[in-house]
């Protein structure tokens, strides 16, 4: 039989894991965005200055 203390710590340790779990995916998806981000802003400015090259 599990007593209160055991059952605490055991439920405590599920919860951190699926934290670190949820963390982790988080932490997968913000990389990819920001890096999609900085890839679309890279190609606005390369856009922007062929343009500009163009016009003169």
């Amino acid at each position: 039989m599990i007593n209160k203390d055991d059952q605490f710590w055991h439920d405590l340790n599920e919860r951190e894991e699926e934290w670190s779990y949820e963390k982790m995916e988080f932490d997968k998806k913000a990389h990819y965005y920001d890096g999609f981000d900085k890839g679309f802003v890279k190609g606005l400015s390369e856009i922007r200055t062929e343009s500009v090259k163009k016009i003169q």
